[in-house]
């Protein structure tokens, strides 16, 4: 028969406890069997939504990320930026130039660069490339070149050796010809053999010609310098207007002019003319602009005095140059100031010889 709960006698039971109550159910003839009946078989309808609760209070605030940290950048609190690997947040505003590691006044660490991991397995080796095509001239140059480097940018091909000469190398076409490294001796050098100091130095095609750096087998051109001053003494052919003597820049035809004229002994250009100084006899009265060259390379050629025995800086205000300035002067070099004058040929100043060297 069916059994209704409210028709059986609840069993009481404290509230939580999981047997409320007992039923008996009918197992036919007459026969009941108790048993019992938990809470949880008997579950109702689920009930309405409640009512949404109260907001929550307001979390922090969010970092404005700056990029990497600029010294000097003016940046605010909340700022944060990159540094050194790390990530920094600003406590206190700040433009100043202390990175944020040091600044810990105005700067706090969020983030910093992990430790470095182990090394990974060595990769598999790449597939070999083409062999590259050989250039024309590549090999001779890099052997003249000596202890030689070369430089690769783009189509250009630079090569520059200790003392050989230097080429820049075109799509395997010799382009221009670098000058530096190609001489053999510095401003400011003794040469035993060449009798004196450096003084002055150059490249040309030919001996003493035009500089130039468009060949590859240039002319190494010098100016010698003696040791030490010949004498004062005066320019010699007062009222006489030399031929071929007005040159500023070439000494050499300059004395030659002056010896042929018929000039006095002792006077300067004879003196240079008649010099055997170091057992050379090709000494010459520089021109105005070789004394020049002599005065702005002072620094290199005075660093002989204490070293090189017999040197003797050039120590007169004034040295007569070989340049003359019409029958009653010539032109003469302020060694104090580095002026040029044109003095009066009786007035008895510096003589200096230099002479002129070429290697080809």
């Amino acid at each position: 028969m069916d059994i209704k709960i409210t028709d059986l006698p609840l069993k009481t039971a404290p509230l939580g406890n999981a047997d409320l109550f007992e039923v008996s159910e009918s197992q036919g003839a007459g026969v009941f069997v108790s048993k019992k009946m938990t809470g949880n078989q008997f579950v109702g309808p689920q009930g309405p939504q409640g009512p949404q609760g109260v907001a929550g209070p307001v979390g922090p605030a969010g970092l404005n990320w700056q990029g990497s940290w600029i010294p000097g950048n003016s940046y605010v609190v909340d700022d944060a930026v990159g540094y050194a690997g790390a990530s920094y947040f600003c406590i206190l505003a700040t433009s100043g130039t202390t990175d944020p590691f040091t600044d810990t006044t105005h700067w706090a660490l969020l983030a910093a660069q992990g430790s470095t991991g182990p090394q990974g397995p060595q990769g598999i080796q790449g597939i070999p490339g083409t062999p590259g095509s050989a250039s024309p001239g590549y090999g001779q140059i890099a052997a003249n070149a000596g202890s030689a480097q070369a430089l690769i940018s783009n189509d250009y091909l630079v090569i520059v050796g200790d003392r050989g000469i230097n080429t820049v190398i075109n799509n395997g076409t010799p382009d221009v010809l670098s000058i530096r490294g190609i001489f053999n001796f510095e401003i400011g050098q003794y040469v035993p053999s060449f009798g004196g100091i450096i003084a002055h130095r150059w490249v040309s095609i030919t001996s003493f010609g035009a500089p130039s750096n468009q060949s590859t087998t240039p002319a190494q051109n010098y100016i010698i310098m003696d040791l030490a001053d010949l004498s004062t003494a005066q320019w010699g052919l007062n009222g006489t207007d030399v031929l071929n003597a007005e040159s500023t820049w070439n000494g050499f035809t300059n004395t030659a002019s002056i010896i042929t004229a018929g000039v006095a002994v002792g006077t300067a250009a004879q003196l240079c003319d008649a010099s055997t100084s170091g057992g050379l006899g090709d000494w010459y009265l520089p021109a105005i602009d070789e004394l020049s060259m002599i005065w702005q390379n002072r620094f290199l050629i005075n660093l002989n005095q204490g070293v090189t025995v017999g040197f003797v800086p050039l120590n007169h205000v004034y040295y007569w140059g070989s340049t003359e300035d019409g029958g009653s002067n010539s032109r003469a070099f302020n060694f104090s100031n580095g002026d040029a004058a044109s003095l009066a040929k009786s007035n008895p100043l510096g003589v200096r010889a230099v002479r002129r060297v070429a290697i080809v």
